[in-house]
């Protein structure tokens, strides 16, 4: 599982929601130029550079903006400063699923029941900012809450999951943060205390952080495909 919460998982989790299809992936605004001008069929070009889009991109990486477009059938090509960039290094993984606050515990059980299928463990993966050089407190947050779903399920039956440090240490950040309160409240401190978040409050993208911030919102769990050289994200369990 690969968590950018701010915003890149939470943007793919709304594009397929929307009904984008499909929705590609790119390491680098010029490798998502590129690609889009050997489509077959014009995408619509999303991404950011520094949180905001390039001047001849369509949309930015803004998951409230883009819950405003009309997006069913919509061909759209992504490209993130950490997200998508972490995505490509992971594409030759067994599976590879996108993860946030905002599709977690839908995200928890469809790893869970793949990673039983396959024989395999789990890797929570966290993009982290400045190319993945630096720790981001809200990627591990979420997945420490994607932790705390995976240990739901499996005390109710009866599974006990062995957890490594990193896992152990996400877990127990999400639960410094949650409390009494619940998910939301602690996805939105986090995001007010993070480094990436209050950089996105000044760039203006509030909505963002509030949107970001609705655990389980959503069912959708974005799978990671190669097609050729060009990686491709879709619905998992969509035929």
């Amino acid at each position: 599982m690969v968590f950018d919460v701010l915003r890149a998982s939470s943007t793919l989790v709304t594009l397929l929601d929307r009904g984008a299809a499909p929705v590609y992936i790119a390491e680098t605004v010029d490798a998502a130029r590129a690609l889009a001008a050997r489509l077959p069929r014009r995408p619509l070009l999303c991404g950011e550079v520094g949180g905001l889009p390039p001047s001849d991109f369509d949309h930015g990486n803004s998951p409230t903006e883009l819950a405003r477009v009309n997006l069913q059938g919509q061909a759209v090509v992504l490209a993130t400063s950490n997200g998508t960039r972490a995505l490509a290094a992971l594409a030759s993984a067994p599976l590879v699923l996108v993860g946030c606050f905002l599709n977690a515990s839908a995200v928890a059980a469809c790893a869970r029941t793949a990673a039983r299928a396959q024989g395999v463990d789990l890797a929570l993966v966290c993009a982290g900012d400045e190319s993945g050089r630096q720790f981001s407190l809200e990627d591990a947050l979420a997945a420490g809450y994607v932790v705390e779903r995976l240990q739901a399920s499996a005390a109710s039956s009866d599974d006990a999951l062995d957890l490594d440090d990193g896992a152990i240490a996400a877990w127990r950040l999400y639960r410094s943060y949650a409390g009494a309160s619940g998910p939301a409240a602690a996805a939105a401190q986090g995001f007010a205390e993070a480094f990436h978040g209050r950089e996105l409050a000044r760039l203006g993208f509030d909505d963002d952080l509030a949107y970001c911030a609705a655990a389980d919102s959503s069912l959708v769990v974005p799978l990671l495909s190669r097609e050729g050289e060009t990686l491709v994200l879709r619905p998992a369990g969509a035929d």
